[in-house]
């Protein structure tokens, strides 16, 4: 079964309409926010199976919200790991080579939020607004962690037991 869809966007509002052309059912949203499509991608979907129609294409944005999740839980989950081996002191030396990457990556992640900052427009934050701001602070704390473990030196317990760690 097809459906036709048309949305817009303009100062502070966002619209959409489906119809499905074979039963005459339409929908018409209109909501006072352009971050809205989390919001139109669940109404679409519970109209859509409450008139028992196929899924509609702007349900993906659904399944995109919890990928997103699980990237930011991650990130999270990654990041309390390792300030976990910071703190605790148990990890192995590591190889240069290791550090450089681990470093470079960090500073590469900054770098990508740091221009994420200045652009006037970023397709995530507008269609996923809450979670943007979740990844882009998960991407922070795991990039200054990621820094962190790079630059810091390793110790092994038996060292810092008798020397301390310098």
């Amino acid at each position: 079964m097809s459906s036709v869809s048309h949305g817009g966007q303009g100062n502070g509002i966002m619209t959409h309409f489906q119809v499905v052309p074979e039963t005459g059912d339409a929908i018409v949203i209109l909501t006072n926010s352009q971050r809205s499509w989390p919001l139109i991608a669940y109404v679409l979907s519970d109209w859509a199976q409450w008139r028992a129609f196929p899924s509609v294409g702007m349900g993906r944005i659904i399944w995109g919200h919890y990928g997103l999740c699980a990237v930011i839980g991650m990130l999270i989950s990654a990041s309390l790991l390792m300030i976990l081996r910071l703190i605790v002191g148990f990890h192995r030396q590591k190889r240069a080579v290791f550090r450089v990457l681990q470093a470079g990556t960090a500073v590469i992640l900054l770098g990508i939020l740091i221009w994420c900052l200045f652009q006037k427009y970023l397709f995530i934050t507008s269609v996923f607004p809450v979670l943007a701001m979740w990844l882009g602070g998960s991407v922070l704390v795991f990039s200054i962690v990621l820094l962190l473990s790079a630059l810091l030196p390793a110790c092994s317990r038996k060292y810092l037991s008798t020397h301390g760690c310098n």
